[in-house]
């Protein structure tokens, strides 16, 4: 079995230690005085309860009134906030978010925009929260940097049902020097299964998942993937890779064996394309 030592920075920071440019969970007043709204044919981005990845709220692209949960061809509706990175230069910065979209394939889509330039887009139906990611590394230094969350629908087609994109709990986050990789945590796992989807890319290759276990217990993880290629490593508490799944291309990766009490990490690592993964672990 290889053995491969991490940087010890790079498993070992605390999450605390990111700091956090802004967070939006749209629990409370929204837009309010930071986020600027602009509306599309009669519809709008605003908050709503009818979906949330936590609390009650999210953000709605295309609302009119309770009743009408739908949206119009020929829309562009946008809401839009601009921040000061000069004091980060040098540093990783990631924007992440969960969205849900219901959404004519190829034809109508939700986009992130940082300084009038697409990051980020989606299309089609994902009727379960997704994470996305959008590295703004090469934004930092900037004193002025305009982040866009924009709905835009084309001229024929809309779904049936509730239709549209939501987002929830947006977040701009600014990593310690030295940071390289997402991080978050699955907690304590006892019996319960984890599930974690997201985005590894050029800008953002590598995703990290701590896990902590009470007791000697079996444990598996399986990776799924589309849009490239991506490996699957199980590290003990120091960054040492105890096991790892690396098939080629967009074959499943799985992980299973039993572990000791402790702390261990999962680490996802992009090899090419543009990946959207589900991480399973119980």
């Amino acid at each position: 079995m290889e053995t491969q030592m991490l940087p010890m920075v790079e498993m070992l920071e605390n999450r605390e230690l990111l700091t956090t440019v802004f967070f939006e969970g749209f629990e409370g007043a929204f837009p309010g005085a930071n986020w600027t709204v602009t509306a599309s044919q009669g519809r709008t981005w605003e908050d709503v309860n009818i979906r949330a990845h936590t609390g009650s709220w999210s953000g709605y692209g295309s609302y009119l009134n309770t009743t009408s949960w739908t949206y119009e061809n020929n829309m562009n509706s946008y809401f839009e906030r601009t921040v000061n990175l000069g004091a980060y230069a040098g540093r990783q910065i990631v924007l992440d978010f969960h969205f849900l979209t219901n959404m004519e394939e190829a034809f109508d889509d939700l986009q992130v925009f940082v300084n009038g330039s697409s990051r980020w887009a989606r299309t089609g139906v994902h009727k379960k929260w997704q994470k996305g990611f959008v590295s703004l590394s090469s934004y930092a230094g900037n004193a002025s940097v305009t982040i866009r969350f924009a709905f835009r629908s084309d001229d024929s087609v809309v779904p049936k049902g509730i239709a549209g994109a939501f987002l929830d709990d947006i977040r701009l986050t600014v990593a310690p020097a030295a940071y390289t990789s997402i991080y978050d945590s699955f907690g304590t796992m006892v019996k319960e299964k984890h599930t974690q989807t997201g985005t590894v890319f050029a800008g953002m290759p590598r995703h990290v998942y701590q896990f902590t276990l009470p007791y000697e217990k079996k444990f598996t993880a399986k990776l799924k993937m589309t849009g490239g290629d991506a490996d699957l490593y199980l590290c003990d508490s120091t960054g040492a890779v105890l096991l790892q799944s690396t098939w080629a291309g967009t074959k499943s990766e799985s992980i299973s064996t039993t572990l000791a009490a402790g702390t261990y990490y999962l680490r996802v690592d992009r090899l090419d394309g543009t990946v959207d993964y589900s991480l399973t672990a119980k």
